[in-house]
């Protein structure tokens, strides 16, 4: 046992042995005793100027995905803590995560069988972390861990779980499972125990049983009694069987000691064949330096290939220096039209000013014009106004001169008539025109819908007819590929790959360009063609090529049988390799999800190699559904994966600022299955989108009839609004005339003739001012044409320079291919120098590694024999010498036995029982001190079990008494029982009771005693008890809470943690007391609780 959890308190911290005393062998003298005994003199095992525990203590619990929880977390207090909360609402789970997340079993939780149950509905993954206190001398680690300890567990739906234990400042110190035992060791916390966390199902079947064995069996449980006998039963058991061994020894013993006598007489007989063992000898010197002299030669040759091997290294030198000259003189070039294309654009950017400026000021001119010719027509409207009514006044006045006098009576009633008239057809008028402007607006906004709808019919229209022509392409490679499926490649692919095939038979080729690279996967899965064709890409068209060499044969065949540049396939240069890359060091890892190269047969090396090299395949996921991927890559990215593609293609990079890419092809082009179904599916789908190009085009056709009777009606409507104006301003101009008529029948013909004067000279004044608004107007109208003028010139300079720009690039494209190009063959030549050091390398690798063997031979053969022995023997003849004198030696071993095994089995049998004489003596004194051990053990025991019992029946009575009961607790150790008898009242004893004939709250109160007595017995840092008082009543619920408390606040280096359903409001909080209430049960998208202690809720109450 790594700690005992049973020392006494008057021990003191350093006798956590149990105390050695000599003790009567018989229980029934013990039993005696307990009655008799009552000295419970008591002192602290721990300092007490500290007002709290320092080490053990749990100060925060938080879950995730845990049971009905999807998120909590909870802070403890040091020394009490109530959880409130209603039946459903998870307070069980607290204690179930403290003991599953210290290393505890599900099954001791009776939460199920297995840590997988524990898992929230729907969810994969279950979280738990504790945080441990870890303060003052007893504390484990502190210089690793600090003043805080956090264990966490990872719970998976497989079943397995991971740890990781982390300091203060959340560095993980430890994931091992040990470490996390040596804390509870260390701390001397007792998940297992039932008395430590007493959850409601071991408490209930406590509360209603009724066998007192059961009982004293959960006392002992309780105490660790029970698992100090099962360790010395398991001690006795070894012992036994050490005996057994013991006894088998001593029985080969004897027959040993005979073999050895026989052993030592057969070796002193010996005496022969050593002069043939000298001989064998003197050759096996010649040997060793023979095959030194052998290797020696073969290292000379080694050092003249090397030799020669290195002095082919200046010509890749100049390679490489040519190749960098082009590059350079390439960038050279590239920079000049750079240059070009800066200087293009800062002319550019030179001119836009001036040329924003003069349109702006072209356009302030043209403004000016258009504000001059308004006034001036205004002016001339104003002029012809003034003729008007001059030559009406005179008309009047002509009228006055020679007409008599007339009826004005009659002449004004026709005149009120009249003008009563004109507004009742003015008032008709402006209705009508209200109702033309109405639906003129309608007409309006009915054409601008039909316009709109029909420029999203184009559109769409384009789109289908585009769909249309791929899918007929498509479906006119298909309908090739029956034949021949390379034409899924295009049809010119069988030509050029017969022509590649002809061009390798006149060995045109170094090596064989492979390809198109899709050509040689095989697809595990059909339904992945998708992803992996997104994936792939444009890859799977290209060809390899060994070396340059081959590239540039391979793209004159490539231009002279595929015209079209767009279509021609792309080539890369890689050296071929017989084998496979090794990539597991840097594969994705996930078992749940295959990569896209567990998808696919590649039975090619170099396909396989150029698909890592070009596209980094081993670290890319296949992942079935969109979300899945981007859940899995933000959160959880497996190790060494850098993106993955879901089965329709979508594309997601991993990182919490992730990427994503979704892919319109609902087809696989080259990888799909049966060719039958695609075309079929295609030209099902042409049907369709034939269909709706004709719905389309239809709708298209009424649109536009649409917009031309719309645009009919809404000129019509136009010119009625026109005609409309033209009355009402006929009909308003004719009712102002009538209104200006005076009604005084005598007129001064003088005065009209003065105003007449007037008017002429209004129409002077008007016509000048015309002629001055004319001739400005000219001014501006010149001003406007030099500036019209400038700001074309700038125009078309601008666009003279943007014409310039667009070949200067072509250029620089043209250039940087070149660049690109030049820097391939560079890192050709690098590549192909890198191989030949590389070569060289293992050349003077092999030579060094020759080198030393030859120096290592050397040294053997020094130790064989000292000086060099020369010879022109091969060892191939010594050998057979050697051979020939061992079948001599062999000869005269058969009749005299082989001197080297007959001491050798001397030694052997020799050691060999020296051996186990001294083992059987170690054994023998071993069993006998261990016999002495385990009798102070038992008698320890016996010791330790009876003050354990007597403490408990003390503690007992006392807790009783609080409440005015009587009782007691009878052990019997000989049989294993434990019976407790209650008396509800105080008196003379007359009256006790057992405990199935109390009352529910009584028993609950005598069992919250009996488990308060068994606390004190225990020396666990934190004790957890679940729905303590469902059963009691309000006085016994109120007295087992002062019971609790007054025991809580005697023990403050022991924390309390009681989980109820009901009311807790009536117990005051303090430093000492913490309640805390759990919200009412959620059960459908739970999140994180809003939990805080109710002393909190109460200070903000307070503040409000």
């Amino acid at each position: 046992m790594s700690k005992n959890p049973h020392r006494l308190k008057g021990d003191g911290p350093s006798a956590k042995r149990a105390r050695r005393e000599t003790a009567s062998s018989s229980d029934q003298e013990y039993n005696s005793e307990e009655e008799e005994e009552a000295n419970l003199t008591q002192s602290a095992d721990f300092d007490v100027s500290v007002s709290e525990a320092e080490y053990g203590v749990i100060e925060h619990v938080s879950v995730k995905n845990f049971m009905c929880h999807k998120r909590l977390e909870f802070n403890f207090g040091p020394n009490v803590n109530f959880i409130v909360g209603r039946n459903g609402s998870g307070k069980s789970a607290i204690l179930t995560a403290i003991v599953v997340g210290l290393g505890g079993k599900a099954a001791s939780t009776n939460r199920g069988s297995s840590v997988k149950n524990l898992i929230k509905n729907t969810e994969h993954v279950a979280d738990i972390t504790i945080k441990l206190r870890n303060r003052g001398p007893d504390a484990f680690k502190p210089d690793q861990y600090g003043s805080t300890i956090i264990v966490e567990r990872r719970i998976k739906s497989d079943g397995s779980s991971t740890y990781k234990i982390r300091s203060k400042a959340g560095k993980v110190i430890s994931q091992l499972c040990s470490e996390l035992q040596q804390i509870k060791d260390q701390f001397n916390i007792q998940i297992d125990n039932p008395m430590s966390i007493l959850n409601q199902d071991t408490s209930r079947n406590f509360l209603h049983t009724q066998d007192p064995k059961d009982k004293y069996k959960f006392f002992l449980k309780a105490t660790q009694l029970e698992q100090m006998t099962d360790d010395y039963n398991n001690i006795q058991q070894h012992k036994e069987l050490m005996k057994d061994t013991l006894e088998r020894k001593e029985e080969i013993l004897p027959e040993l000691e005979r073999e050895v006598i026989q052993n030592e007489q057969r070796f002193k007989d010996l005496d022969s064949i050593t002069k043939l063992d000298k001989k064998r000898e003197s050759l096996m010197h010649m040997a060793a330096w023979s095959q030194v002299a052998a290797e020696e030669k073969v290292l000379d040759n080694m050092q003249k290939e090397l030799s020669q091997e290195e002095s082919r290294l200046p010509k890749f030198d100049e390679k490489i220096q040519t190749s960098q000259a082009k590059v350079e003189s390439s960038e050279a070039h590239c920079h000049s039209l750079q240059d070009q294309l800066t200087e293009l654009g800062e002319k550019i950017k030179e001119l836009q000013p001036q040329h924003a400026m003069a349109k702006s000021e072209m356009d302030k001119q043209k403004k000016k014009e258009r504000e001059i010719t308004k006034k001036v027509s205004s002016q001339q409207n104003h002029v012809k106004s003034l003729v008007g009514d001059k030559n009406d006044m005179q008309q009047r006045i002509d009228e006055l001169k020679n007409s008599a006098r007339r009826d004005y009576e009659d002449e004004r009633k026709i005149r009120e008539a009249e003008i009563q008239r004109l507004q009742e057809h003015m008032k008709a008028q402006e209705a009508q025109m209200a109702t033309t402007e109405q639906d003129l607006a309608q007409f309006a906004s009915a054409v601008n819908r039909a316009k709109e709808s029909t420029y999203a019919l184009k559109t769409r229209d384009a789109d289908i007819r585009h769909s249309i022509d791929a899918s007929e392409r498509r479906v006119r490679n298909l309908e090739a590929s029956r034949k021949d499926r390379l034409k899924l490649y295009g049809d010119f692919m069988p030509t050029l790959l017969n022509e590649i095939k002809k061009a390798a038979e006149k060995n045109m080729f170094h090596r064989k360009p492979k390809g198109p690279i899709g050509t040689h996967l095989k697809l595990r899965d059909p339904q992945w063609a998708i992803g992996i064709e997104a994936c792939l890409g444009g890859l799977m068209f290209k060809f390899c090529c060994h070396d340059y060499h081959d590239m540039g044969i391979l793209n004159q065949l490539i231009a002279r049988f595929v015209p079209d540049k767009r279509s021609r396939p792309g080539v890369i240069v890689s050296a071929f390799q017989e084998e496979q890359y090794n990539i597991e060091a840097g594969a994705v890892q996930c078992k749940e999800h295959p990569s896209l190269l567990d998808m696919l047969d590649i039975e090619d090396p170099m396909i396989y190699n150029c698909l890592v090299d070009q596209r980094a395949v081993e670290n890319i996921l296949l992942i079935r559904s969109s979300q899945d991927a981007r859940d899995l890559l933000r959160l959880h990215t497996p190790a060494n994966c850098r993106e993955a593609f879901t089965l329709s293609g979508d594309q997601v990079y991993a990182g919490r600022e992730q990427r994503y890419y979704s892919n319109r092809n609902t087809k696989a082009r080259v990888l799909q299955g049966d060719v039958e179904d695609d075309i079929r599916d295609l030209k099902q789908e042409l049907n369709e989108l034939r269909e709706q190009q004709r719905e389309s085009q239809g709708q298209l056709q009424e649109l536009n009839r649409t917009i031309r009777e719309n645009e009919q009606l809404k000129n019509r409507a136009q010119t009625q609004r026109r005609k409309i104006q033209d009355s009402i301003s006929s009909l308003s101009y004719d009712k102002q005339q009538l209104e200006a008529i005076e009604d005084v029948p005598p007129v001064d013909v003088s005065t009209l003739e003065e105003e007449v004067e007037t008017l002429a000279r209004e129409i002077v004044a008007h016509q000048e001012s015309l002629d001055v608004l004319g001739a400005h107007y000219k001014e501006i109208h010149t001003d406007y044409e030099k500036m019209s003028k400038e700001y074309r010139t700038l125009d078309e300079q601008m666009k003279k320079f943007a014409d310039q720009v667009e070949p200067i690039k072509d250029d620089v494209m043209t250039a940087t291919t070149e660049i690109e190009s030049a820097k391939s063959h560079l890192r050709h030549y690098n590549s192909k120098k890198a191989e030949h050091l590389d070569k060289i390398k293992g050349m003077g690798r092999r030579h060094n590694e020759k080198a030393k063997e030859v120096q290592e031979m050397v040294v053997l053969a020094q130790q064989v024999h000292a000086e060099r022995i020369v010879t022109n023997r091969k060892p191939q003849n010594i050998d057979s010498e050697i051979d020939q004198i061992t079948k001599r030696i062999e000869k005269e071993q058969q009749s005299k036995g082989d001197p080297e095994q007959i001491i050798r089995l001397y030694d052997q049998t020799k050691e060999s029982y020296k051996k186990i004489k001294k083992e059987l003596t170690m054994f023998k004194n071993f069993i006998k001190k261990l016999d002495t051990l385990l009798e102070v053990r038992k008698s320890t025991f016996l010791i330790l079990r009876r003050h354990i019992a007597l403490r408990a029946k003390c503690f007992f009575i006392m807790t009783l008494s609080r409440r005015g009961y009587n009782g007691k607790i009878k052990f019997q150790h000989q049989t294993g029982e434990l019976q407790i008898t209650v008396q509800p009242t105080q008196g003379d004893g007359v009256g006790s009771q057992d405990m199935k004939a109390l009352s529910g709250g009584e028993r609950s109160f005598s069992t919250v005693c009996f488990i308060m007595a068994l606390w004190e017995s225990m020396e666990t840092p934190f004790r957890a008890l679940d729905e303590f008082d469902v059963f009691m009543d309000m006085v016994n619920r109120r007295i087992s809470m002062d019971l609790m408390l007054t025991v809580a606040k005697e023990n403050r280096m022991r924390q309390f943690i009681f989980l109820t359903p009901l009311d807790m409001s009536k117990i005051r909080t303090n430093s000492l007391v913490r309640i805390s209430r759990m919200p009412d049960p959620i059960r459908e998208d739970q999140s994180v609780l809003p939990f805080e202690p109710i002393s909190r809720r109460d200070e903000n109450d307070d503040g409000d």
